[in-house]
């Protein structure tokens, strides 16, 4: 997904460029400066969010680290210093304290600019503020859920309490 962030009416893009061995630049880039001399390179960098084991889709309230792809190997991001514009971060292969993460206070569609720096713990990117971060995907997602409630785990309890009512019911019936 991309990350994408409304200000005074422009968008601006995520990208992020290695520069040593482990540190990355993130800066947000206005599409206006980009797209008049576009040429078909991918300019924008896809993060991605870690989900839990069995998900297919985010949930309010869960934490879920960010990473980028190097190849088959994902590089997380710590120690965030801002400079300017940018910030730099130290990519790492571990998830230590600290690493960017997406934990979304509440539901949202792609492409919809519902979120803010308060669901990224640990992006710092001068100039973000307010609710104006969205998520980015293709086209045809656009509208659709990238964040759902929190599923409650009380489902599976109160069927498990319906059933043993039933047992009991049927076991007097039969007495």
């Amino acid at each position: 997904m991309g990350l994408r962030y409304s200000e005074k009416g422009g968008m601006n893009i995520l990208t992020v460029k290695k520069d040593t061995k482990n540190e990355y630049t993130f800066e947000f880039i206005s599409i206006d400066d980009i797209y008049p001399n576009y040429r078909g390179e991918q300019v924008e960098t896809w993060v991605f969010a870690e989900l839990q084991p069995g998900d297919t889709e985010m949930q309010v309230s869960l934490s879920y680290p960010l990473y980028i792809l190097s190849g088959t190997t994902k590089i997380y991001f710590t120690n965030p210093k801002v400079s300017g514009n940018t910030t730099v971060y130290v990519g790492t292969t571990t998830k230590d304290v600290g690493i960017i993460t997406f934990k979304p206070s509440k539901i949202g569609n792609w492409r919809q600019f519902t979120f803010s720096t308060n669901d990224f713990p640990g992006l710092k990117i001068p100039g973000l503020s307010g609710e104006s971060i969205a998520l980015w995907q293709n086209p045809n997602m656009s509208g659709k859920s990238a964040v759902i409630p929190k599923k409650s785990k009380s489902g599976a309890y109160v069927w498990l309490i319906i059933g043993l009512v039933i047992v009991l019911v049927v076991i007097i019936i039969i007495m």
